[in-house]
């Protein structure tokens, strides 16, 4: 990846790196290279489950506070992919975080739907 730092799959190629760390357990790489690939590639479609894969991790580590906020900035960047249509709000609407977050990671994330 170094050598060619603007290859069109290095977004596709750094994710699968960030799944391999992930299913051998190592939280550390995967926190870290997940900010490195969120900072580099703002608009990568890969983007949610490398997100999804640092809670994870975070999850790993009993660090509820980060895992949560990884969990708010994948709602807040929903709209955007929709096409700014919003998701609802807990104040306005009977769906709660929660059930979205649930929903979110039964499809988005394989290794979250087999723990559902």
């Amino acid at each position: 990846m170094r050598k060619f730092p603007n290859c069109a799959r290095r977004p596709e190629l750094h994710s699968k790196m960030l799944e391999f760390y992930a299913s051998a357990g190592e939280s550390d790489a995967v926190i870290k290279d997940g900010r490195e690939f969120l900072a580099n590639f703002p608009n990568a479609p890969q983007r949610t489950s490398v997100a999804l894969l640092m809670a994870d991790a975070y999850s790993r580590k009993d660090d509820s506070a980060s895992e949560f906020a990884i969990y708010d900035s994948v709602l807040k960047s929903l709209p955007a992919k929709t096409q700014n249509v919003p998701i609802g709000s807990a104040e306005k609407s009977s769906v709660t975080r929660p059930t979205i977050l649930r929903t979110i990671l039964r499809t988005m994330h394989p290794a979250r739907r087999k723990r559902s």
